[in-house]
Order: structure tokens, then sequence, then C-alpha cells
């Protein structure tokens, strides 16, 4: 199918139906990264940091999270990049608003504002 790319508005030719860039486009705004995780490359915008979990590991690591609480409420061991990245990981929205996301985020969020109010 033919469609016009959102960015350069040229036509390309589709092989996917939610494919909305021209190859060219596709290349300069996405970059292959490899998960820190597993080890598999996958494609992510370019302006994500650059050690990143792919799709499958998002979720070993919000498990990881909630199934050991001491790690993550011991907020001297976290850097304030470090809970930012993780908020970022955990959040709800990039999870179907699942009940693991919210609650791990939640303490995410706790241990945030208690460093802030320190």
């Amino acid at each position: 199918m033919i469609r016009t790319c959102d960015k350069c508005h040229k036509g390309f030719l589709a092989d996917k139906p939610w494919a909305k860039l021209c190859s060219s486009c596709f290349k300069a705004t996405m970059q292959k990264m490899q998960c820190e995780y597993c080890g598999n490359s996958f494609w992510t915008e370019s302006h994500r940091p650059e050690i990143w979990p792919c799709k499958s590991c998002k979720d070993d690591l919000l498990i990881h999270l909630i199934s050991k609480p001491s790690v993550v409420l011991r907020q001297s061991s976290l850097s304030k990049d470090l809970l930012k990245d993780l908020i970022f990981l955990t959040h709800p929205d990039k999870h179907g608003n699942s009940e693991k996301a919210t609650r791990a985020t939640q303490q995410l969020l706790e241990m945030r504002n208690q460093e802030v109010t320190v």
C-alpha cells in the first residue's frame, strides 16, 4: 500500500499497516539498540537512553522490583537519574495500566518524594 511519510511527506510503499515513516525517515528517527538484559537487538527512538531493556524484559524488571522491595527501598543505592529511569520504565502507561506497574511506580514515586523532602 502506498502511504505518505509523516515526516517528509513523500509517498512510500508500506509493507506494514502501521508504517508512518519512509525508510529514510525511519532510520533517521530510530536506531537499533541492544537490550542490556537479554542482548537482543531492537529498534527504538534515537532520543532514548543508550541502555534500554527490550519490551520482553520490561515485565521481568517490574517483577524483580516488586519482589525485591529491600533493593528498591534503599534510597542511598539509587541515584536521582536511575530513579527517574526506573519510574519511566515502570510507568503503568507503558504496561497496559497493570497492577504490578502501578505498585512499582507508586513505590518509586514515594522514594523520589522522600528524597526531595529530606
